[in-house]
């Protein structure tokens, strides 16, 4: 009886090491996934068609204004905004 109680149990042990590294795969893949789809919103984002210096403008504009005194925090939007910030000597 105890023979058999340590078979199934050694049995059960690898159904689960078996389902943990399945579990395991599948978040990585789902984690790839929504990196990916994150990508694909970013490219069809309503803003990337407009040229740096446009957006240089707009921020120029905004750093005018002296309610907004963290002009800075434009550049944590995303790259693209990063960079055309401080190319934008003027917005600073």
């Amino acid at each position: 009886l105890l023979k058999e109680q340590e078979n199934r149990l050694r049995d059960v042990n690898e159904d689960l090491d078996r389902l943990q590294g399945l579990v395991a795969k599948r978040l990585a893949d789902r984690k790839a996934v929504l990196e990916q789809m994150e990508v694909n919103r970013s490219l069809l984002a309503p803003i990337r068609p407009v040229p740096a210096e446009v957006l240089g403008m707009i921020f120029f504009e905004y750093a005018s204004d002296p309610a907004n005194r963290f002009p800075h925090i434009l550049a944590l939007v995303c790259r693209r905004w990063r960079d055309v910030l401080y190319g934008t000597p003027a917005a600073w």
